[in-house]
């Protein structure tokens, strides 16, 4: 009998000190399976992966950053002139952002952010303020935020935050959907080749469409006899730790290997002939890039290197209809 009360007791103790501990373990085991869910993959490394980005067809420029590394470029080109204080607190928790800019003449982005969101007290936010109404897109009836005031849509998640600014976008684009809406038509947007492989490993990277019309329009505005007719135009910036800046890469890819051989040569020819300018445009600072530097060759892309600060480099995007 008294054996059998000792074991009761065990029993009994062994059941209150489970109780105890219980609450800790719960909380200890979901630490544990939230770590494993964010440092086991990258939060963005599906973006990069995939074959389409989820933007719309028909930008000018496309544009892929981690945020916080180029904050001060971002800052420095004003691409969402925002002041709406729930909105950029949305905004601050950014990670990596996908921006593509559709019109020369007016401020038009779209924009396709990843980080970590609050995004039950946003919607919350949102749905407190006159200046936001909940709408839904015509086809798919997504829910998302448009702000009439100012022009821009958003749509927010715990991941992604979709963003339209600008009243809708151009014709040409494929969209089917509401022409204020922030969200992509999928499959998304498909880059062209060789850019998968150059933004690789880098905190920034872009590319213009049609940029031969771009890059020699400014050679033309320069007074300069030269023409750079390539078929591809990327540019990716990496952090440059010794000087606190940015090391831009800027590359070009042409039709043939025999082309961008040419086509260094002549850039050779103009280098010696160029005179920089020191007080500069835009125009100047691109021309000043492009003929004081040699290129390097590989296959059929010309590279150009060169060490610039945030200032510079948001003066150079700003010729990319940004």
């Amino acid at each position: 009998m008294e054996s059998q009360n000792r074991k009761g007791f065990k029993i009994a103790a062994l059941m209150n000190f489970i109780r105890k501990i219980l609450p800790f373990l719960i909380l200890f085991c979901s630490l544990f399976i939230a770590s494993c869910n964010t440092t086991g993959k990258n939060l963005n490394e599906n973006i990069y992966e995939a074959d389409y980005l989820p933007l719309d067809e028909g930008a000018f420029i496309y544009i892929l950053t981690e945020a916080k590394k180029t904050q001060a470029i971002l800052e420095a080109l004003n691409l969402i002139p925002v002041n709406d204080k729930q909105f950029l607190r949305i905004l601050d928790k950014t990670q990596t952002a996908l921006i593509a800019v559709y019109s020369e003449n007016q401020k038009l982005y779209q924009v396709t952010a990843y980080g970590k969101y609050p995004s039950s007290s946003a919607r919350f936010a949102l749905a407190m303020s006159r200046d936001w109404k909940r709408t839904r897109t015509k086809d798919t009836r997504e829910v998302y935020w448009h702000s009439k005031r100012d022009y821009f849509s958003i749509a927010v998640n715990k991941r992604q935050a979709n963003v339209l600014i600008g009243s809708s976008l151009p014709a040409g684009t494929g969209r089917e959907i509401t022409a204020d809406s922030p969200f992509y038509t999928k499959p998304g947007i498909k880059p062209p080749e060789g850019f998968d492989n150059f933004r690789k490993n880098t905190i920034f990277s872009c590319w213009i469409v049609n940029p031969a019309n771009t890059i020699n329009k400014y050679i033309a505005e320069a007074d300069l006899p030269f023409e750079i007719p390539a078929d591809q135009f990327f540019i990716s910036l990496d952090e440059d730790l010794h000087s606190g800046r940015y090391l831009m890469h800027m590359r070009f890819d042409f039709s043939s290997v025999s082309q961008a051989k040419g086509i260094s040569s002549m850039m050779g020819i103009a280098r010696n002939h160029y005179q920089p300018v020191i007080s500069m445009s835009g125009i100047d600072l691109l021309m000043n890039i492009l003929f004081t530097n040699i290129p390097f060759q590989k296959d059929n892309s010309l590279t150009i290197t060169s060490v610039l600060g945030a200032d510079r480099i948001a003066l150079l995007l700003k010729l990319f209809a940004i």
